[in-house]
């Protein structure tokens, strides 16, 4: 992989977690090398240690950063004006435009996901846990509201998340089966977005029929 020349006048510990995140996310945590790493972001490997004390902490530290803006992003969400529809919509956006910014976020997880979680600290653990009330709260807004049915939260976020999380990760493989000729699998994520979005109001919305009106 080539290297990325550093900034004239860019903080190291910026470098260093940048870099970091793309190690990890190529390579998991495991097989990610202190030595490579530094190579790459143009350190000293002392300096790495001195920032975050070891390898397992800057690997905490770039999920943690990662997490925490995700969790701010989704609260602004929720948080902010519209009614549950437009809300939902705007989740949808805000998942996909995240990982679309930070597609080394989703490549990690998954990683993480498959290690059983044994790599994160409470501190992001806490902040994940803050996610599954967010959706609570949008769905009891649209309840509420009179547009949305009862549904299971739990189940509404593991779609959303988990379809945009592979969604975004795959995409050099949809790539490829283009290439190949097998088939001609989107590329772009705004139909997905589009698509995804629907279908959350079909099994949301009190009257489905009306769902297409929101592509």
């Amino acid at each position: 992989m080539a290297r990325r020349p550093r900034r004239a006048g860019a903080d190291p510990r910026d470098t260093i977690l940048r870099v970091a995140g793309e190690e990890f996310a190529t390579h998991g945590f495991a097989a990610a090398r202190v030595e490579t790493l530094a190579r790459r972001a143009r350190v000293n490997k002392a300096l790495i240690y001195y920032y975050f004390g070891s390898k397992l902490g800057l690997y905490r530290h770039v999920v943690r950063q990662g997490v925490a803006g995700f969790a701010a992003r989704m609260h602004a969400v929720v948080d902010g004006p519209g009614s549950a529809e437009e809300k939902l919509g705007a989740w949808i956006h805000g998942l996909a435009a995240h990982f679309s910014e930070q597609p080394m976020l989703p490549r990690i997880m998954l990683r993480e996901l498959a290690d059983g979680g044994v790599h994160l600290d409470n501190e992001t653990l806490r902040d994940l846990t803050s996610i599954l009330p967010l959706v609570l709260r949008l769905v009891r807004q649209g309840t509420n509201e009179g547009t949305f049915v009862e549904i299971d939260p739990i189940m509404l976020h593991f779609v959303l998340l988990g379809s945009t999380m592979i969604f975004t990760t795959n995409a050099p493989i949809r790539r490829r089966i283009r290439q190949l000729g097998f088939a001609q699998p989107p590329l772009e994520i705004a139909p997905f977005v589009r698509h995804l979005h629907t279908f959350a109001l079909r099994s949301l919305r009190k009257d489905p029929d009306h769902a297409h009106s929101h592509r």
